[in-house]
């Protein structure tokens, strides 16, 4: 048989995608012309069949479709103070697509901004195709990431520690608001006062020697709650003329 009329196969792994998204549009670019595409799922491989040349030209279309959604992207990671970043790429997604920007939240086809919420480090990852896309997303969640005033009972707010425990937090937190320790929540006191007035490093021992206890501290305009179980921070704002609780929390989150 002549070398044009033969027919020719060739095994195309592919890079990036799956078979089964590749091989439709495939199909589409050369369905009036005798070439054969197969998945082969084991290999993720297209296996392509047909006269030589165009199967050339059947390799260069899988070529051109087999390329990341998300390559050469625009990309940050956003690590929200007061909402969890499930509730927060919700939010985000209604307010922009409400702009009429087309969104995409989770795995799947990409959007002009994507979405991927990472719950165990409580972090967004934003996907977008430019920089000024970004920027948009950046002023939305500086607005939408805001400690609410109904939450907690009107003057309370809870801040997961992330990065370390609240046992060494106790001795800078006491140092910064000058103050004693409060009662813990059984009623008794985590630490005294030693001969030489050092308050901070007694409160910060005795809330190492009774791990589990609750260490109040009083500061920042209100009080101040460690809970070494949970590794968690709850401030409850003292109630001043003129002065919002919300004031409260963010002059305590920003120092």
């Amino acid at each position: 048989m002549p070398a044009g009329q033969r027919t020719a196969f060739v095994a195309m792994p592919l890079q990036y995608r799956r078979p089964a998204s590749v091989i439709p549009k495939a199909k589409e670019l050369f369905g009036g012309k005798s070439v054969n595409f197969a998945p082969l799922v084991e290999a993720n491989a297209v296996l392509i069949s047909g006269p030589g040349g165009a199967v050339r030209g059947a390799m260069q279309a899988i070529d051109a479709l087999d390329q990341s959604v998300l390559r050469d992207k625009y990309s940050m990671r956003i690590n929200p103070l007061y909402l969890p970043a499930e509730l927060l790429a919700r939010e985000l997604n209604e307010v922009l697509t409400a702009q009429g920007v087309a969104v995409k939240s989770g795995p799947g086809e990409a959007g002009a901004l994507n979405f991927v919420p990472v719950n165990s480090a409580n972090a967004l990852i934003v996907f977008a195709n430019s920089q000024q896309a970004l920027d948009m997303v950046a002023g939305w969640v500086e607005r939408l990431d805001q400690p609410s005033d109904s939450a907690g009972g009107g003057g309370m707010y809870v801040y997961a520690v992330r990065h370390t425990t609240v046992d060494t937090m106790l001795p800078v937190l006491q140092a910064l608001a000058g103050s004693t320790a409060m009662p813990a929540a059984d009623g008794t006191v985590p630490a005294a006062t030693d001969a030489t007035g050092s308050a901070a490093a007694n409160t910060a021992a005795g809330a190492r020697a009774r791990p589990g206890r609750a260490t109040a501290v009083s500061g920042f305009g209100g009080h101040l709650a460690a809970d070494s179980v949970r590794n968690m921070i709850v401030f409850r704002a003292m109630p001043r003329a003129g002065v919002p609780c919300r004031a409260c929390w963010r002059a305590w989150t920003s120092r």
